[in-house]
C-alpha cells in the first residue's frame, strides 16, 4: 500500500479526532452520510481542490477514512444502514435502455 495514501489517510483521522473525538465513528453513523462525504471529497478532487480547506488534509485522504469508518462500522454491527432499498437495476434498467438503442437504428 503506498505511504503517501496511509499517511494522507491517517492526517484525516487524527483531523477528525481534533473535530469530533478518538474513536466517535464507532458508535454509528448513518451509511447516507459516510458516502456523501466520500462522494464531496473525490469530486472536490476531480475538480482540482487538492486539499480540504477547513482540514488542510488530501480531499482523497479524507474519502479513504470515509471509507475505513463504513467498514469499521459494518464490521461492528453499529452502521446504521439507510441504503435505499431498491437496487439499480430497479432504477435504471439498463436492458431497456439498449434495447431502445437498437430499435432507434
Amino acid at each position: 500500500m503506498p505511504r503517501v495514501a496511509l499517511e494522507q489517510e491517517a492526517f484525516a483521522f487524527m483531523w477528525g479526532e481534533k473535530k469530533y473525538g478518538r474513536w466517535n465513528y464507532q458508535h454509528g453513523m448513518e451509511a447516507g452520510r459516510l458516502v456523501a462525504a466520500t462522494l464531496r471529497h473525490v469530486l472536490d478532487w476531480y475538480w482540482s481542490c487538492d486539499a480540504d480547506p477547513e482540514s488542510g488534509a488530501s480531499h482523497l485522504g479524507h474519502a479513504r477514512a470515509n471509507l475505513a469508518m463504513l467498514l469499521e462500522q459494518q464490521r461492528l454491527g453499529t452502521l446504521i444502514d439507510d441504503r435505499p432499498q431498491r437496487k439499480i437495476a430497479d432504477v435504471f434498467p439498463m436492458g431497456e435502455i439498449n434495447l431502445k438503442k437498437e430499435e432507434e437504428k
